[in-house]
């Protein structure tokens, strides 16, 4: 640990920043790097031993888009960089956000090196490309057990009908890559293989906007009930419909009403679907999770909609108005 007192007259009286302990101080530095990334950078040139101790917290969380040169650096951070070996630092990347113009290839250069991470959002079509780079999931310095026991929350960043060859047959080997998701958050309701994900826990599927459909049948229907079949989702716990909060859809109200009066593993929550990454990053960065906000949300509706549906609300209505709201 640094020494924070350095003075070169033993009488000179210590300033307040020197009394304080270095545990203290540390713990200052790592509350500023965690909150604050211009922080972060401006630590990082302050000294070698500093850049060290803030460089897992810039890295905690890497987002990736078009730029090239960027995906570029980071991989060369990852295997030539001056303070930490490739395996120490890439062990501190817990969240990855791959845009989809960051391209199919990028998986193949950055995954394989990342052996930490719990929080990942890419396309279905770069999920395919990571299942296929076997390396990932045959490395010397991550034992089975741990890979196993590897919670992964993905995020898929584009519609289903901008996918090729979604549903394509997947050796043993690929699958592996499938088995460690344990969170799916979709950002289209059209179905996937969910069979694929043989430990999903939790699911978020957004209820199609109204531009989608003119009418709700049989085929729609059949997308949501899927994952509540024990069979092909057997270890689902929470089950999440996404409802497009900018307007209100009274079909997806009375299915998750209808849905819940059978399973309680059904919830839904507001969301905008512009802002999936804005609450990715929240969420990664300590927020409140959709499986969370679906919890909440989901009391307060149910909680209101019985207040609502109360005899003496419903008469008092009638008293005021002469009509019935219900």
């Amino acid at each position: 640990m640094p020494s924070f007192i350095v003075s070169s007259n033993a009488n000179a009286a210590a300033s307040p920043g020197e009394c304080l302990p270095s545990e203290l101080i540390l713990r200052i530095f790592e509350l500023a790097a965690k909150f604050s990334t211009s922080c972060c950078l401006t630590l990082c040139l302050v000294s070698i031993w500093s850049r060290c101790f803030v460089t897992p917290f810039l890295v905690s969380t890497v987002i990736l888009k078009r730029d090239v040169g960027r995906i570029h650096r980071f991989k060369q951070l990852l295997c030539h960089s001056p303070h930490f070996t490739g395996r120490a630092l890439s062990r501190h990347v817990h969240s990855l956000w791959l845009s989809p113009e960051a391209g199919l290839h990028t998986p193949s250069v950055i995954l394989p090196k990342l052996d930490h991470l719990v929080n990942i959002a890419l396309s279905y079509e770069c999920m395919l490309s990571w299942s296929r780079i076997s390396a990932t999931f045959r490395d010397g310095n991550s034992s089975d057990a741990t890979r196993r026991g590897r919670r992964i929350t993905l995020t898929t960043t584009c519609p289903a009908d901008s996918i090729t060859n979604a549903n394509a047959e997947l050796t043993p080997e690929h699958l592996a890559v499938f088995e460690t998701v344990t969170h799916l958050q979709l950002k289209d309701h059209r179905s996937l293989d969910l069979r694929r994900f043989v430990s999903l826990t939790h699911l978020a599927i957004p209820w199609p906007r109204r531009k989608h459909h003119s009418r709700f049948d049989t085929n729609i229907l059949s997308v949501f009930h899927e994952p509540l079949d024990r069979s092909l989702c057997p270890y689902l716990e929470f089950y999440t419909i996404l409802i497009d909060w900018s307007g209100f859809d009274a079909p997806a109200f009375s299915w998750v009403e209808n849905m819940r009066k059978i399973d309680s593993r059904v919830h839904l929550v507001y969301h905008e679907p512009r802002r999936l990454q804005a609450d990715w990053e929240e969420e990664v960065d300590g927020g409140e999770s959709v499986w969370q906000r679906a919890e909440r949300q989901t009391r307060q509706w149910e909680e209101t909609s019985r207040i609502c549906s109360s005899p003496w609300v419903i008469a008092s209505v009638k008293q005021r108005t002469g009509s019935n709201f219900m």
